[in-house]
């Protein structure tokens, strides 16, 4: 009977135990494989829920608008790299990183980085040369209005 309950309580708690690795992002492995169809915003309207929809894509193919959002970060799209059509990060008041971009080589449209008052204008540039090195913009480029000076 001990044994019985030993590898229930075992299974149990590795269950759970992998549950929580899968749950959380630091222990997650995300598979990075999704085309994601269509454009997207993200807003103020539920921001975290619209990133989370987004975690795994590669590729978004029209445009991604992430504006008036109360993120400070962009985490949650890490996969991402390439978009289709415009790339528009506008006043977003309290985002300080865009670090979560690293991945992105190519913008089909235009890359517009603007009005995000904490928001380094030099990590907006280094976005913008990062895309340029590796693949191009195929539209015209827009950094202003950003927190200059670091």
């Amino acid at each position: 009977m001990k044994t019985k309950t030993y590898k229930t309580l075992l299974a149990v708690v590795v269950f759970v135990a992998l549950g929580l690795f899968t749950l959380n992002p630091a222990f997650a492995v995300s598979d990075c494989n999704l085309v994601c169809e269509g454009s997207f915003v993200i807003d103020v309207n539920d921001a975290v829920g619209d990133l989370a929809a987004l975690s795994g894509c590669t590729s978004v193919t029209g445009s991604l608008s992430i504006n008036y959002s109360p993120l400070t970060s962009l985490e949650g799209l890490e996969c991402l790299t390439h978009v289709g059509g415009l790339l528009d990060i506008y006043k977003n008041p309290s985002l300080t990183s865009l670090a979560a971009l690293d991945n992105i080589t190519s913008v089909g449209g235009d890359l517009r980085i603007r009005r995000n008052y904490e928001l380094c204008t030099s990590l907006a540039e280094a976005l913008r040369d990062q895309v340029l090195d590796a693949g191009g913009i195929g539209g015209s480029t827009n950094i202003s209005d950003n927190r200059p000076g670091c």
